[in-house]
């Protein structure tokens, strides 16, 4: 006979862990289609970030040289082909496509705009930093004022004519100047420093084909800094003391090799860069000791000329040879010092490319950067 008992709901055996978690899966599956369904369950739009204050700086600096190429070019139209005023300006926005690509271009979101006009998030080239258009025009300045009341009428703008072009490039050059300290990335400092070094030559010589009265904005100095800037090595400061004195040294020598009509610049420039070696020799508590590294005089054989500076060739190479490896030297430590000694840096790149232009050397886009051109 079979003596097995049946068995009852309550005599039925207790669910294992695995068919509990079956069970819980199951259930949590369920939930979700029918939560599902009737509402929609895309993705949230993304969130706008604010930008850093390298990607600001990019922008405003970006936004500055496209409004001088915008200028050039409209100027252009305006002037006859093949003037002085023509070539200079059309120089203007060759440097402006190189300045441009340099920076990394100008910055488009990609992403659709919203009924009321404005994007969700926007992305920084390069940097993998989602931006927010808004605080970045907000940090720019570049939001156009409101007009009052519906009425009010724009004014048409003015043609650009070279004047135009002179100012947009003084005040870019200004402005990246008094915002040097902004970028934290030496290496973006260094790259404003070379362009706004180039727009300010390129404002000069557009003035002097153009007729149009230029000065130098009064930001802008020629003395050496005021104090020892940061981050440079007693090598860094040896060599730029011993480069500033060889350098007038060298156009002493020049100076005694020139007719006498034709000293005085010459004459002139030989004790600036004494004095900027005096200067740097104070800061760098070297004056008056052993490791002074001055010299009461140099070899001037890579210079050039047998021997050195025997032709006036020879002495208008090694002068601008002089003055642009001393630009090269300002240049890089612009991206080395601290933030706040990045301005005075600047201001000797510039003295230094001027005078290696008065010397003959070209008119480049990245003054100081070798590598760039």
């Amino acid at each position: 006979m079979n003596t097995a008992r049946a068995q009852s709901p309550t005599t039925a055996p207790r669910p294992g862990p695995r068919d509990r978690l079956r069970r819980t899966l199951a259930l949590a599956l369920t939930a979700m289609v029918v939560t599902g369904c009737g509402i929609r369950l895309d993705s949230p739009a993304p969130l706008a970030l604010v930008p850093d204050a390298d990607e600001i700086s990019r922008q405003a600096t970006v936004a500055d040289v496209v409004a001088v190429q915008e200028a050039a070019e409209e100027a252009l139209e305006g002037v006859e082909a093949g003037s002085a005023s023509a070539v200079s300006l059309d120089q203007v926005v060759q440097f402006a496509e190189l300045h441009i690509e340099a920076l990394g271009g100008v910055y488009v979101s990609g992403l659709e705009e919203s009924v009321d006009g404005t994007t969700t998030a926007t992305l920084a080239p390069d940097s993998g930093t989602p931006l927010d258009p808004d605080a970045a025009n907000d940090a720019l300045e570049l939001d156009a004022s409101p007009t009052e009341g519906p009425e009010a009428e724009e004014e048409p703008d003015e043609p650009a004519t070279a004047a135009t072009v002179v100012d947009l490039l003084a005040q870019s050059s200004a402005r990246a100047r008094g915002s040097l300290s902004t970028p934290v990335d030496g290496r973006l400092a260094r790259l404003y420093a070379s362009i706004a070094v180039s727009q300010l030559e390129s404002a000069r010589d557009l003035a002097g084909a153009s007729g149009t009265e230029f000065s130098v904005p009064e930001s802008f100095t020629t003395s050496a800094p005021a104090s020892l800037p940061g981050n440079l090595s007693t090598a860094d400061l040896t060599t730029t003391v011993r480069s500033e004195d060889a350098a007038g040294y060298a156009l002493e020598v020049i100076t005694a090799k020139l007719p006498a009509e034709a000293r005085a610049g010459t004459a002139e420039r030989a004790a600036v860069h004494r004095e900027h070696a005096q200067a740097w020799a104070e800061l760098a508590g070297f004056d008056g000791t052993p490791t002074d590294p001055r010299a009461v005089a140099y070899d001037l054989g890579s210079l050039g000329g047998d021997p050195p500076l025997s032709d006036s060739a020879a002495m208008i190479t090694g002068a601008s040879d002089l003055e642009a490896t001393l630009a090269v030297t300002y240049a890089t430590f612009t991206g080395t010092v601290e933030p706040e000694s990045r301005a005075p840096m600047l201001d000797l790149l510039a003295d230094a490319h001027r005078s290696a232009r008065a010397w003959g050397a070209p008119l480049v886009a990245f003054p100081g950067m070798p590598e760039q051109l």
